[in-house]
């Protein structure tokens, strides 16, 4: 200990440089956060995964919650739409899920149809998962491709997102 304290200044030229070195590595350092750098090649459940995604596209997603008296008054629904139309415009967005795109307001023809709120609440698909039972909160679920797996690419993504919101 003595011998630190006598060369102390040896002991900080030292510990300079080596942090000049490790900075200086930096702009070379990536990560890697894909599912696959968990995993051998060879792993069976990298194949179970990879499986998964060949028939439903992507694994991530990203729940946007509108919170409203009334989810089903027109500018809320309004609203609603257009984030879940804009989003499915963003890179590796697979596909949106609202109460606004589903297959139940397809059949509905329009979301100003006077019967298109009686007929989202009753589908039990959408009620509990889309939107609350009391309508007081929707969700528009985004679907996030498995492709877009970098860190720049997802912040580009939650970018966009942000815009849109």
């Amino acid at each position: 200990m003595q011998l630190l304290v006598e060369r102390r200044w040896v002991v900080l030229i030292v510990l300079a440089v080596v942090t000049l070195f490790a900075a200086a590595a930096l702009p070379r350092l990536i990560f890697d956060n894909s599912v696959e750098s968990w995993f051998l090649e060879s792993d069976p459940s990298l194949a179970a995964y990879n499986e998964f995604t060949d028939v439903f596209k992507s694994d991530q997603i990203v729940v946007v919650a509108f919170f409203a008296d009334n989810v089903f008054d027109p500018d809320v629904l309004q609203l609603i739409d257009r984030v879940s139309t804009e989003a499915v415009d963003l890179e590796f967005v697979e596909r949106v899920q609202s109460i606004t795109n589903s297959q139940v307001a397809r059949r509905a023809a329009d979301i100003t149809a006077p019967d298109f709120e009686e007929k989202i609440l009753a589908s039990p698909l959408l009620q509990g998962l889309l939107v609350s039972p009391r309508a007081d909160a929707a969700a528009a679920v985004i679907y996030y491709a498995r492709e877009g797996d970098t860190f720049l690419q997802k912040r580009e993504f939650v970018s966009g997102l942000r815009s849109i919101l």
